[in-house]
């Protein structure tokens, strides 16, 4: 490092300790943060569970759950008729049968589920379990599955639940307040006010902190890029062991790949597996393993992707008569091929999905642990999942 490169590196340090004595940025009072209720997903459940009910003393009536139903309609292409929904008529029940929020109108016959996770996982199981008790006991009403979390990030049975973040929920209450303040008692207000901010800080990006730290990052810029091209970068190095793991096995051939997403298949499917080039990867295979490196996680999913003809659906219905249910969790095939020929953005079918390792627990420096880790689990699931999968398949005719 040389003189002028330490020089930036001091400057930067400084204005970082004048921003950390900076009171109105982080040390204004919230009242969810002094009780230490910020990131606990029972807490916003609550509240949101008291926003979306019409009957409330907030005073807002059914307005929040409009601009929520308007937003999950849009997102999951629901084709809903808006404007005859009488959203008064919803009750909202709160942990019912272990579902975070449920949001029923037995006169408009919708039913909202929505699964709230705030920094945490699923649990095995959990999502297909809910669809199972809601199917049975809401029969003959329109289903919406709402999985929100604070980055819409998607779950492990995307085709179902649609993925909504916590910026629209944020944006929502925002222009409640706006609409509404005449009407919205002094306490209700403080009590709103104070949510968003904590959502502001603490989930989604306080606005005011954003701009204060894009002025510091502007006038410190060289120095801040020093440090960064001095730092692992955390996905290419998830990225980079996933493949070495795959290319040193014998038994697998790679497919279209990138930092995000990773597939592959083993080589005796690939002769059995039709291929049919409808856009998704080069190689037209319609079946494919596919690990997703995200920020926080690595899983494995099995996915089924387009195809030209009826492949999809033929392996759908194979997948679909596997007595061992374990293989291939989501799949409801009457309902997954409606599905498919009613919204065509929905292409792909995840059959499964396995956690590989949760990043937030190690540090990225810890290279060799994190190594021993991914070849540890990828190698079980070899053994208990994928390869199950591969002798089940191998059966497979068009």
């Amino acid at each position: 490092m040389d003189i002028k490169q330490e020089k930036q590196l001091m400057a930067l340090v400084e204005r970082l300790i004048e921003l950390e004595k900076d009171k109105t940025v982080f040390n204004k009072f919230n009242m969810f943060e002094t009780l230490k209720i910020t990131n606990t997903e029972i807490r916003h459940s609550n509240v949101l569970g008291w926003l979306l009910d019409p009957i409330e003393n907030h005073n807002i009536k059914g307005q929040f759950l409009k601009k929520f139903i308007e937003d999950i309609n849009d997102i999951g292409e629901y084709d809903l008729d808006l404007e005859v929904i009488d959203y008064d008529s919803f009750e909202v029940r709160r942990e019912w049968k272990n579902i975070d929020i449920l949001v029923v109108s037995k006169k408009s016959k919708i039913l909202l589920v929505v699964e709230n996770k705030i920094w945490s996982v699923e649990s095995s199981h959990q999502l297909e379990k809910y669809r199972n008790i809601v199917e049975d006991e809401f029969q003959g009403y329109h289903l919406m599955y709402v999985f929100l979390t604070p980055y819409g990030e998607p779950s492990s049975d995307p085709d179902t639940w649609i993925s909504y973040d916590y910026e629209k929920v944020l944006n929502n209450i925002e222009n409640i307040v706006v609409e509404n303040k005449s009407v919205m008692d002094n306490d209700v207000l403080l009590f709103i006010d104070h949510y968003a901010l904590s959502l502001r800080r603490n989930i989604v990006g306080d606005k005011k902190l954003q701009d204060l730290c894009l002025d510091i990052y502007n006038q410190h810029k060289e120095a801040f890029d020093l440090i960064l091209s001095n730092l692992p970068n955390q996905r290419n190095i998830y990225q980079n062991i996933i493949i070495e793991y795959l290319e040193n096995r014998n038994d697998v051939i790679m497919d279209d790949s990138g930092k995000t997403l990773i597939r592959f298949i083993t080589r005796e499917l690939d002769d059995v597996i039709p291929k049919s080039p409808a856009g998704w990867t080069k190689s037209g295979r319609v079946f494919l393993f596919e690990i997703e490196n995200f920020e926080t996680c690595m899983n494995l999913k099995s996915v089924v992707g387009p195809s030209l003809n009826d492949e999809r659906n033929e392996i759908l219905r194979y997948m679909d008569q596997c007595p061992d249910k374990s293989l291939f969790k989501t799949i409801n095939l009457d309902k997954q091929i409606v599905d498919i020929a009613k919204q065509k953005n929905r292409k792909f079918s995840h059959v499964n999905g396995e956690l590989i390792i949760d990043k937030t627990k190690y540090d990225v420096r810890n290279e060799s642990l994190i190594r021993e880790l991914i070849y540890e689990k990828m190698d079980e699931l070899f053994e208990v999942y994928i390869n199950n999968v591969n002798e089940y398949l191998l059966s497979f005719n068009v």
